[in-house]
């Protein structure tokens, strides 16, 4: 009986061993195969794409830079909103959006007859264009006749220069009365417009900087330009009209707008230097 007992205490003895054993083994190894499993799941992939999130942050870090600077600018713009909406239609008014051709030809009308010259025909026509950084642009131009001395001309020529709406002279032609002094000129004033399909763009940032001297001075340059504004159709003889064409027309503007000189009139100076005066070129 005694030996029975004794028995059972050796093999209970032995297995408590066998379990102490087991533990000291299995848990190291439980511990080791989920840190293999951490290693390769989880730290493995991070570093790997560690380059990637370093790069991610930069971006970060700069377009919250953008965006931070972008916010005290509009806080700024806001502050002063009278100002950026005056000087909006400032340039507004000298890069027109829309075609506007019958006030383009009242203010081309109203500036030859400012410069003291005779208007004898008057149209307009558009068509062709071109392309800039902001997209691309159409033109809208005004051909006109007119008469005078070389003073009226070249006074015509600055008030095209320091006009509002922005145009300019394409090309011109002449033919110098008997005289000598009288000027009989066709040419043709074009006028761009341009509309700006503008789009919020968030992480693009704002370089309008309303208090730099660049662009005081570039409001400044605009206010100093004749705007001509018409609170009614200019009142242009009927005679001197000529019915406006939606395309532009084919051809050159001495094609389009032949001089006929009267009878006994000089036929049109071909060589500049023989003028009296030196032509001026717009």
């Amino acid at each position: 009986m005694q030996e029975e007992v004794n028995e059972k205490k050796g093999i209970s003895f032995d297995t408590a061993r066998l379990k102490d054993t087991l533990l000291n083994f299995i848990v190291p190894l439980v511990a080791f195969a989920v840190i293999a499993g951490l290693f390769m799941l989880i730290i493995l992939p991070t570093m790997k794409s560690l380059p990637n999130l370093k790069q991610e942050l930069t971006q970060k870090e700069a377009l919250s830079e953008i965006l931070y600077t972008k916010n005290n600018v509009l806080d700024r713009l806001v502050d002063f909103k009278s100002i950026v909406s005056e000087n909006s239609t400032l340039v507004d008014r000298v890069l027109v959006s829309e075609e506007e051709p019958l006030p383009l030809q009242d203010q081309v009308y109203k500036m030859a007859i400012d410069a003291g010259l005779e208007v004898t025909k008057l149209s307009y026509s558009s068509g062709g264009g071109g392309k800039t950084e902001a997209g691309a642009y159409k033109i809208v131009g005004i051909s006109i006749g007119i008469d005078g001395n070389y003073d009226e001309l070249v006074k015509f020529f600055e008030l095209v220069e320091n006009a509002a709406r922005f145009v300019q002279i394409d090309g011109f032609r002449f033919n110098l009365g008997k005289d000598n002094q009288s000027i009989s000129t066709d040419m043709r004033v074009d006028a761009p417009y341009l509309f700006v399909a503008s789009q919020a763009v968030t992480d693009d940032p704002i370089e309008l900087d309303i208090a730099s001297d660049d662009f005081i001075k570039f409001v400044n340059r605009l206010k100093e330009l004749n705007f001509y504004i018409f609170s009614e159709p200019v009142e242009i003889p009927v005679g001197i009209l000529v019915e406006g064409t939606e395309e532009e027309t084919e051809g050159t503007l001495e094609e389009e707008n032949p001089v006929i000189p009267p009878e006994g009139a000089e036929q049109p100076v071909e060589n500049p230097s023989e003028l009296p005066f030196e032509p001026v070129t717009p």
